[in-house]
Protein backbone atom coordinates (compact mmCIF):
# COMPACT_ATOMS: atom_id res chain seq x y z
CA UNK A 1 0.00 0.00 0.00
CA UNK A 2 1.50 3.61 -1.28
CA UNK A 3 0.03 6.92 0.12
CA UNK A 4 -0.22 9.78 -2.03
CA UNK A 5 -1.13 13.01 -1.10
CA UNK A 6 -1.31 15.73 -3.42
CA UNK A 7 -2.52 19.19 -4.17
CA UNK A 8 -5.45 19.76 -6.80
CA UNK A 9 -5.46 21.88 -9.20
CA UNK A 10 -8.71 23.63 -10.42
CA UNK A 11 -10.38 22.33 -14.18
CA UNK A 12 -13.01 24.03 -14.98
CA UNK A 13 -15.47 23.56 -11.73
CA UNK A 14 -13.63 20.74 -10.92
CA UNK A 15 -10.50 19.69 -8.86
CA UNK A 16 -8.15 17.54 -10.70
CA UNK A 17 -5.86 14.75 -9.13
CA UNK A 18 -3.28 13.37 -11.31
CA UNK A 19 -1.38 10.31 -10.52
CA UNK A 20 1.60 9.95 -12.68
CA UNK A 21 2.12 6.29 -13.88
CA UNK A 22 4.30 6.82 -16.82
CA UNK A 23 7.38 8.96 -17.60
CA UNK A 24 8.40 9.05 -21.18
CA UNK A 25 11.64 9.37 -22.77
CA UNK A 26 12.84 13.06 -23.01
CA UNK A 27 16.62 12.39 -24.18
CA UNK A 28 17.79 10.22 -26.85
CA UNK A 29 20.84 8.44 -26.10
CA UNK A 30 23.96 8.60 -27.14
CA UNK A 31 24.43 7.00 -30.26
CA UNK A 32 21.40 8.86 -31.52
CA UNK A 33 22.79 12.56 -31.90
CA UNK A 34 18.96 14.11 -32.07
CA UNK A 35 18.28 15.93 -28.60
CA UNK A 36 14.52 14.84 -29.22
CA UNK A 37 13.28 11.30 -28.51
CA UNK A 38 10.53 10.43 -31.82
CA UNK A 39 7.36 10.58 -30.73
CA UNK A 40 7.18 6.45 -32.55
CA UNK A 41 9.15 5.34 -29.89
CA UNK A 42 7.47 1.58 -29.43
CA UNK A 43 7.13 0.38 -25.52
CA UNK A 44 5.12 -2.13 -23.86
CA UNK A 45 2.89 -1.00 -21.00
CA UNK A 46 2.97 -2.36 -17.42
CA UNK A 47 -0.49 -3.95 -16.77
CA UNK A 48 -2.80 -4.74 -13.73
CA UNK A 49 -2.04 -1.54 -11.66
CA UNK A 50 -5.23 -1.19 -9.19
CA UNK A 51 -5.57 2.34 -7.84
CA UNK A 52 -7.64 3.79 -5.28
CA UNK A 53 -7.92 7.48 -4.57
CA UNK A 54 -10.69 8.65 -2.00
CA UNK A 55 -12.12 12.56 -2.04
CA UNK A 56 -13.17 14.17 1.36
CA UNK A 57 -14.47 17.97 0.76
CA UNK A 58 -16.61 20.45 2.59
CA UNK A 59 -19.86 20.23 0.67
CA UNK A 60 -20.99 17.31 -0.99
CA UNK A 61 -19.81 16.30 -3.89
CA UNK A 62 -21.86 16.37 -7.48
CA UNK A 63 -19.25 14.16 -9.49
CA UNK A 64 -16.51 11.99 -9.95
CA UNK A 65 -14.98 10.93 -13.10
CA UNK A 66 -11.64 10.21 -14.82
CA UNK A 67 -11.46 11.95 -18.22
CA UNK A 68 -7.96 9.81 -18.97
CA UNK A 69 -9.12 6.49 -18.28
CA UNK A 70 -13.16 6.41 -18.37
CA UNK A 71 -14.16 2.73 -18.88
CA UNK A 72 -11.83 1.21 -16.25
CA UNK A 73 -13.24 3.73 -13.31
CA UNK A 74 -15.96 3.00 -10.89
CA UNK A 75 -16.97 5.60 -8.32
CA UNK A 76 -19.25 5.93 -4.92
CA UNK A 77 -19.90 9.26 -3.74
CA UNK A 78 -21.88 9.85 0.00
CA UNK A 79 -22.19 13.04 0.87
CA UNK A 80 -18.57 15.23 1.22
CA UNK A 81 -16.82 11.93 0.10
CA UNK A 82 -15.96 9.90 -2.72
CA UNK A 83 -14.28 6.69 -3.46
CA UNK A 84 -12.91 6.30 -6.98
CA UNK A 85 -11.40 2.46 -7.88
CA UNK A 86 -9.45 1.87 -10.91
CA UNK A 87 -8.69 -1.59 -11.70
CA UNK A 88 -6.21 -3.19 -13.89
CA UNK A 89 -4.56 0.23 -15.12
CA UNK A 90 -2.21 0.15 -18.25
CA UNK A 91 0.32 2.33 -17.22
CA UNK A 92 0.59 3.80 -20.69
CA UNK A 93 -0.81 7.09 -19.46
CA UNK A 94 -1.49 9.70 -16.47
CA UNK A 95 -4.90 8.63 -13.91
CA UNK A 96 -6.52 11.70 -14.11
CA UNK A 97 -9.84 11.90 -11.85
CA UNK A 98 -11.67 15.24 -11.26
CA UNK A 99 -14.18 15.73 -8.26
CA UNK A 100 -16.91 18.50 -8.96
CA UNK A 101 -18.27 19.66 -5.41
CA UNK A 102 -21.50 21.35 -4.70
CA UNK A 103 -20.36 24.59 -3.41
CA UNK A 104 -16.65 24.69 -4.84
CA UNK A 105 -16.00 28.06 -4.84
CA UNK A 106 -16.74 29.49 -1.05
CA UNK A 107 -13.34 29.94 0.13
CA UNK A 108 -12.73 27.66 3.22
CA UNK A 109 -10.09 26.86 6.47
CA UNK A 110 -9.03 24.03 7.43
CA UNK A 111 -7.27 23.21 10.58
CA UNK A 112 -6.26 19.57 11.54
CA UNK A 113 -4.57 17.81 14.71
CA UNK A 114 -1.56 15.61 14.49
CA UNK A 115 -1.34 13.11 17.24
CA UNK A 116 1.80 15.17 18.49
CA UNK A 117 -0.28 17.51 19.10
CA UNK A 118 1.02 20.08 16.72
CA UNK A 119 -1.62 21.59 14.52
CA UNK A 120 -1.65 22.50 10.47
CA UNK A 121 -3.74 24.99 8.68
CA UNK A 122 -4.60 25.24 5.38
CA UNK A 123 -6.89 28.10 3.39
CA UNK A 124 -8.86 27.37 0.24
CA UNK A 125 -9.58 30.15 -1.92
CA UNK A 126 -11.09 29.11 -5.40
CA UNK A 127 -12.86 32.40 -6.79
CA UNK A 128 -15.43 31.79 -9.62
CA UNK A 129 -14.14 35.02 -11.96
CA UNK A 130 -15.70 35.70 -15.71
CA UNK A 131 -14.07 37.53 -17.88
CA UNK A 132 -15.96 39.57 -21.14
CA UNK A 133 -14.43 39.97 -24.40
CA UNK A 134 -13.12 42.96 -25.09
CA UNK A 135 -12.68 45.09 -28.35
CA UNK A 136 -9.20 46.39 -28.82
CA UNK A 137 -6.79 46.90 -31.76
CA UNK A 138 -3.70 45.80 -32.30
CA UNK A 139 -1.15 47.58 -34.23
CA UNK A 140 2.92 46.43 -35.65
CA UNK A 141 5.25 48.67 -36.87
CA UNK A 142 7.90 47.26 -39.11
CA UNK A 143 11.29 49.18 -39.83
CA UNK A 144 12.94 47.49 -42.98
CA UNK A 145 14.76 50.59 -43.73
CA UNK A 146 18.35 48.79 -41.96
CA UNK A 147 19.07 51.93 -39.96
Amino acid sequence: KVTYVALLKAEGSASRFLLPTHIAQRYSPASNPSPIVSATTSFTPILGLNVGVKFSTQSNIKQLWSPSHPEHVSTTISGNTGHVHVGNLAMNGDLVVLCEEQHAHQPRACVELAQDGSLAGLVTIFPEVEFRDEPGDITFIINRSGS
